[in-house]
């Protein structure tokens, strides 16, 4: 496996995206909204929405982007197989670099955690 962002890991066609929506299991922070539903796949897979409605400029929708893929890249050995999908709040374009790489980083530790309380709980 790469450190990168390959095609294995990301969510890509609108029937994915459905799929993660329709599980209704969901995170939201102040600048971030994610949902996120198991897979079969045995890695976690991501999708990024970053709409024009919400983020006007090109620059500021790539931005997120980033900073989400760059968190996913780094927090994937760390994540159970699930599908996730990140949809950027028209919030995100008044918060500093900095500040959004806290939230994400905040919300995909929150999602861990919250998946091992559960996986312990089975047992």
């Amino acid at each position: 496996m790469s450190s990168g962002f390959s095609k294995n890991y990301r969510i890509r066609t609108t029937t994915e995206f459905q799929n993660v929506y329709s599980g209704h299991q969901f995170f939201s922070g102040h600048y971030y909204l994610f949902y996120y539903q198991n897979n079969n796949f045995g890695y976690p897979r991501l999708g990024v929405v970053a709409g024009k409605k919400s983020l006007k400029k090109a620059t500021t929708r790539s931005c997120v982007r980033r900073i989400v893929k760059e968190n996913f890249r780094i927090l994937k050995y760390c994540l159970p197989p699930l599908d996730i999908v990140f949809i950027a709040k028209a919030q995100s374009k008044k918060a500093s670099k900095k500040v959004l790489h806290a939230c994400v980083s905040q919300l995909f530790r929150r999602l861990i955690t919250c998946k091992i309380r559960k996986t312990y709980a089975e047992i």
